[in-house]
């Protein structure tokens, strides 16, 4: 209730309703790590209606696909809102390692180009060749992201079998070599 005098003296009075609102609680989950092409899923809880996260993206859930810090933040229907951070790590329990594909298919799909797919670690040395069936080096690399193409000396190679050598070494441990061989498909 509110009460006001004026200045000869009469009284007003009036009621005013106030109505409170509870802070709305948003976690998107604990702080949590990931390895090297591990995505996780973070979500914040349904009941909101709007979300807004670090990138300006606007749904309930987003994938984090690399370290950092996230935040979400989620506002309800009294125009209420609140924001949370997950920091997201790097984890120490990853398997360092390289897996190498037995085949690719480079004609324009989503395997366009044989490379070994680098599990997690650091990579600090890296070689890699590729030899046709006579024996001939038609693929050279120094850089993992690299791959062939599936052609050499600006001809498309036919489909059969390449045999590899690579020599690598992850940061804290000793260098390596393998070799096999893997199917060119058209």
């Amino acid at each position: 209730t509110l009460i006001a005098y004026t200045s000869t003296g009469c009284l007003f009075m009036d009621t005013v309703a106030v109505t409170v609102f509870h802070s709305p609680a948003v976690a998107p989950g604990p702080d949590t790590s990931l390895c090297r092409g591990q995505i996780v899923l973070l979500k914040a809880p349904a009941g909101f209606v709007q979300y807004s996260w670090q990138d300006g993206s606007t749904g309930s859930d987003f994938s984090a696909g690399q370290r950092g810090i996230y935040w979400v933040k989620a506002t309800d229907n009294n125009h209420c809102s609140v924001v949370d951070t997950i920091i997201v790590t790097s984890s120490t329990t990853c398997k360092t390692g390289l897996y190498f594909p037995n085949a690719f298919t480079p004609d324009g799909g989503s395997n366009n180009a044989w490379r070994p797919v680098l599990t997690d670690g650091d990579l600090t040395a890296f070689r890699l060749l590729i030899y046709n069936r006579y024996g001939q080096k038609i693929f050279e690399s120094a850089n993992p992201q690299n791959g062939w193409d599936g052609s050499w000396q600006g001809k498309r190679q036919p489909s059969g079998a390449f045999a590899w050598v690579c020599s690598w070494q992850f940061a804290g441990q000793p260098a390596q070599t393998g070799k096999g061989s893997f199917l060119l498909l058209r």
